[in-house]
């Protein structure tokens, strides 16, 4: 398992001041502090706006709602994977900044059990950025506007 540091401060864990969230895209998880909770209901306000019609072009600029249009279509629920790539598209839109991935092997010896086992990791996405709080704002305007 990598260990994930902010690209601002160096720090390696969720106590980092400029920590915004992460997503797992294994599990459709959104965990965070913030206003980041309040992103993670954007499977409902995506539900309710596609029950009114197919996106129109102004609404598409992010190609992952068209995505997320797509398979709610075909399915009637919001797929929580294309919807943690959308969250993450949100907020790097916003201006938040990945984790930096330690290289594992240099940190770990052979045999070390310290490592992932198959089957109990996760595709997971940090975000961190100078500004969280505003970060997350502008993530829920942006949101606004593509559902608006």
């Amino acid at each position: 398992m990598s260990q994930k540091v902010c690209p601002f401060c160096g720090g390696s864990d969720q106590r980092c001041l400029h920590f915004v969230g992460e997503i797992d895209h294994t599990f459709g998880e959104v965990s965070g502090v913030r206003e980041l909770d309040n992103l993670s209901q954007v499977a409902d306000n995506l539900d309710r706006f596609f029950k009114k019609g197919k996106p129109t072009t102004n609404n598409t600029k992010n190609t992952l709602i068209t995505d997320l249009y797509s398979s709610w279509q075909k399915t009637g629920s919001i797929d929580q994977f294309i919807l943690g790539r959308f969250i993450v598209s949100l907020l790097l839109e916003a201006g938040a900044k990945r984790s930096v991935s330690l290289n594992p092997a240099k940190d770990r010896k052979v045999g070390d059990s310290s490592a992932s086992m198959p089957g109990f990791t996760s595709s997971e996405t940090t975000l961190f950025a100078a500004s969280p709080d505003r970060v997350a704002g502008a993530a829920l305007e942006k949101l606004k506007g593509y559902l608006s």
